[in-house]
């Protein structure tokens, strides 16, 4: 029942947006709600004229792109080999798809009232639609369809068109309690901020230039796992230079410690003179 509730109120929202941009983001974003899909796009006009309204997740795509001109070719050749408003995209509609799409998409055309092209849906992810999520979708773009028309005819009497879409209540009830036994994923879009919960910084005990990194930002690594390496001439010149500056301090050390020693031998001579120097006083005396 609560699938029937939120494409009800997904119907409300889009008939109720008063621009091209609001529908857009009801249509990519609040379908999640009954359908899943891992990227939608809403574009109005065709061909030169295309323009990239809205992408799911608030997203911005660049109709200058790479991925912008992929889809747009694969939206002019999905329009020219497209039987229905609502159909799978074949691989020979996706041109090069596996270096921009998912493996799998659905494509929704919307109309005007003469039957031209006016704008389109573009669903796409990795696991194949279901024909009950195909007829959803139907049930679905006539709603968009009217919506889009009405903007671009500046505004008219949305009621009207939407005692037209009652008429089909029992094939949308149909297809919604179908719906309510299969599961929907459902994707929510935040901005967020991860922090560490215990910060550690791994750094060299020494200065120098780093050779190689083994690792990538963001990598899990484990106890003793050598994450970089560092130069090892620089690293040789500063351990030379080490020991060098380590045998200067030695040699100055043991001369500092040999002077006190020499200072002794010649006190203890001077000392022994004086001694004998006394002892032939007392001869000459005598």
């Amino acid at each position: 029942m609560s699938k029937a509730l939120d494409l009800l109120e997904i119907q409300r929202q889009a008939l109720g947006a008063p621009n091209a941009k609001a529908l857009g983001f009801v249509i990519v974003n609040q379908t999640l709600k009954v359908l899943s899909y891992k990227q939608a796009v809403f574009w109005t006009g065709v061909g030169s004229s295309l323009n990239f309204e809205s992408v799911s997740g608030n997203a911005a795509l660049d109709d200058k792109g790479p991925y912008g001109l992929w889809l747009k070719q694969a939206i002019k050749q999905s329009a020219e080999k497209a039987e229905n408003p609502v159909s799978i995209v074949t691989a020979d509609m996706m041109p090069e798809a596996e270096s921009w799409a998912a493996k799998h998409a659905v494509i929704l055309f919307l109309y005007d009232t003469s039957g031209d092209v006016i704008g389109g849906v573009w669903l796409e992810r990795d696991t194949e639609f279901k024909d009950v999520e195909k007829g959803l979708l139907q049930e679905l773009q006539p709603v968009w369809q009217t919506r889009l028309s009405l903007l671009k005819r500046g505004g008219a009497d949305v009621f009207r068109w939407w005692k037209q879409l009652r008429k089909k209540q029992k094939y949308l009830w149909l297809v919604i309690g179908v719906l309510a036994v299969l599961p929907v994923r459902i994707n929510v879009t935040a901005p967020a901020e991860i922090t560490a919960k215990e910060k550690m910084v791994a750094s060299a005990p020494f200065d120098g230039i780093v050779k190689e990194v083994f690792v990538q930002p963001g990598e899990n690594v484990q106890e003793n796992q050598t994450l970089f390496e560092m130069e090892g001439e620089e690293l040789q010149s500063s351990a030379q230079a080490a020991e060098r500056d380590q045998v200067r301090r030695g040699a100055r050390r043991r001369q500092a410690e040999e002077v006190p020693r020499v200072v002794h031998r010649r006190g203890e001579r001077a000392a022994l003179a004086r001694l004998l120097r006394h002892d032939a006083l007392q001869v000459v005396d005598v």
